[in-house]
């Protein structure tokens, strides 16, 4: 049985990623619109990932020293308004610096679910719970890059990335209220004297 935690925490994770891939999907084929020159398209869809040389480092940190699942809802609120951003504030200065907090987000989104499967797994069972784990989050990637242009279509790209935006924060709010309810005092100690290894990977 798949525990409740790793599925809250992996939909979180997926729907975050709802604008992400959003803009691997639309962006090439809208930059004019949106202010941006094609060339410097490529830019922007790296940037996310070069900024994570520095920012998996503070995530590892950041696991090891306080309570997990505070800086994890936390970066899935700040995803949320990157995804806004997109929406909101054109051109290429604009996104470049949505592009670098989404990438800060990410590297805590990855390492505490990561996190959150080993912990919750039984030693025998996680390449499965991993599997389950990552099937979900790639669903929400791969919805993102379909629905993303389905909707740019149709309601447009500020109202698309607004809607998933709003999404993600629905995601925090539902994600902050299951990982307080299941809790305590306790396990946090638990947890900040029993850290899995501190590890950083790329996308």
């Amino acid at each position: 049985m798949i525990p409740r935690q790793v599925i809250v925490v992996a939909l979180a994770v997926a729907i975050s990623l709802l604008g992400d891939s959003t803009l691997y999907a639309v962006l090439p084929s809208h930059a004019d619109q949106l202010g941006i020159k094609l060339a410097f398209v490529g830019v922007l869809l790296s940037a996310n990932r070069f900024v994570r040389l520095l920012t998996n480092s503070l995530a590892g940190y950041v696991h090891d020293h306080i309570e997990r699942w505070w800086h994890f809802v936390a970066a899935l609120a700040v995803g949320a308004f990157t995804t806004a951003m997109y929406g909101l504030f054109w051109g290429f200065w604009a996104f470049l610096i949505a592009r670098l907090i989404w990438g800060t987000c990410w590297s805590f989104l990855r390492l505490e679910g990561y996190a959150t499967v080993i912990k919750q797994a039984k030693e025998q069972g996680r390449g499965k719970l991993m599997g389950v784990y990552q099937s979900i989050v790639g669903v929400g990637f791969f919805a993102g890059s379909l629905l993303g242009g389905i909707l740019t279509d149709t309601i447009g790209f500020r109202n698309c990335l607004l809607s998933f935006a709003a999404l993600t924060l629905l995601g925090a709010m539902i994600t902050f209220v299951e990982l307080s309810r299941n809790s305590s005092p306790r396990e946090a100690e638990k947890v900040r004297n029993n850290q899995p290894p501190t590890f950083s990977l790329s996308r």
